[in-house]
């Protein structure tokens, strides 16, 4: 419950800020800019958060390795709750000018910091709680988290979008970011009332004084594998869930049918994680994976190609099954996978590095495309954004069999 919390609400903030970054930022905070730069800008703004998540990645997980899982959770929690609040109070350019998109960008910087340190922590802590032989299944609700906040944050926004758009572009998206106060309280009283797990106690004394350089001189292979497979988790997310919004919306679907789509896909994820994860604890995680990889670069296509045509029940359709059968394998397998391959000493610092690596590559996705979609390449029936999922997920498959450097299967 700790684990899963604490991801709703990390995640709860950060789809909040996507979403509003596909629909809200760029007007009005880059009122000064064309329409087309101003969306560009809005998702530039969303990318730098992933500039600074190997960062956070480094130091909560320095701190999880050396102080302890719980205080780490318990400070990324606080750090991603009072960046999002203020992003909801902050006054737009029409009111102060080019200070607020400095500010929106700075507040997205301090979302970026406690993300970082929020997947691998969450991960490390559940995984390390879990009873022998289920690790899968335990292991899949820390990610299952991230798919309850993206529900949460998308719902909430719908129904913000159901006001008049002026009043909702006056402060009704608002609402979203000053409502995730409630998730924070309620998680910070779970995360406050944990114990470490025995796993980590009985080395507690061994742990090196600096895990990070520990990690990358014993770890290093360990930190690539993890990188390189976790890369199609980001990138296939935050195509579906912030640039396919953007995509959809001015290929002419309702804005509202759109953000109900991403609420009943990530549904389907929360539902298909711990499903996904038990397998993995009977039939093994790798074969499980690189199923999970071939379903996602293929179901992109499907996806873009309803998108194109513009039937709604086409669009959640698709998006559905590429979630529960690619985005949900990868989600629900990866925590137990991931942790079981590093040493209890610097899991926490070692994950959160790879991880958080390959978040920068996603996050900068829906910048990427938005610069594809002007192309011949991006406006066609295939969108370009499904051949990036599509080739990121090669190279996925590539580092956990020709390459192996992510050796070994625990189950």
């Amino acid at each position: 419950m700790a684990g899963f919390l604490g991801s709703t609400v990390e995640f709860y903030d950060l789809v909040a800020y996507g979403t509003a970054a596909a629909f809200v930022f760029g007007p009005l905070f880059f009122s000064q800019a064309s329409p087309a730069a101003a969306t560009a800008l809005s998702f530039a703004t969303f990318a730098s958060g992933y500039l600074v998540r190997p960062l956070g990645g480094l130091l909560f997980g320095h701190i999880a390795d050396t102080r302890g899982r719980r205080l780490s959770m318990i400070l990324t929690l606080l750090l991603m709750g009072g960046a999002t609040v203020l992003v909801g109070l902050l006054p737009t350019h029409a009111m102060i000018g080019d200070w607020a998109p400095v500010l929106l960008v700075f507040f997205r910087l301090l979302q970026g910091l406690a993300v970082g340190g929020e997947q691998g922590g969450a991960m490390t802590l559940v995984v390390e709680h879990a009873p022998a032989g289920r690790s899968g299944f335990f292991g899949s609700f820390a990610t299952a988290g991230t798919q309850a906040g993206t529900v949460l944050a998308t719902g909430v926004f719908a129904l913000a979008s159901l006001l008049p758009t002026d009043q909702f572009m006056a402060w009704g998206w608002r609402i979203p970011f000053l409502a995730s106060v409630v998730i924070i309280v309620v998680a910070y009283f779970v995360r406050n009332s944990l114990h470490e797990a025995e796993e980590f106690l009985a080395i507690k004394e061994k742990v090196p004084t600096n895990p990070i350089m520990n990690a990358l001189r014993h770890d290093l292979r360990q930190v690539l594998g993890v990188t390189l497979v976790y890369s199609s988790v980001h990138v296939g997310w935050y195509v579906l869930t912030v640039f396919s919004l953007s995509y959809a919306v001015s290929a002419g679907v309702d804005r509202t049918s759109m953000l109900w789509i991403v609420a009943a896909s990530a549904g389907a994820v929360i539902f298909m994680n711990p499903v996904w994860g038990a397998l993995s604890d009977r039939y093994g995680r790798r074969r499980l994976l690189v199923t999970g990889l071939i379903c996602y670069g293929i179901m992109m296509f499907l996806y873009f190609g309803a998108v194109a045509l513009g039937s709604p029940w086409l669009i959640l359709l698709t998006m559905v099954l590429a979630t529960a059968t690619g985005h949900a394998a990868l989600n629900g397998i990866t925590p137990a996978f991931f942790i079981e391959h590093l040493p209890v000493e610097t899991r926490a610092t070692a994950s959160g590095m790879g991880i958080q690596v390959s978040a920068v590559l996603g996050g900068f996705v829906p910048l990427i495309a938005t610069g594809l979609a002007g192309t011949s390449w991006g406006t066609s029936a295939v969108s370009a954004a499904a051949a990036i999922v599509f080739s990121v997920s090669i190279i996925s498959i590539l580092t956990l069999f020709p390459t192996r450097v992510l050796r070994g299967d625990a189950t």
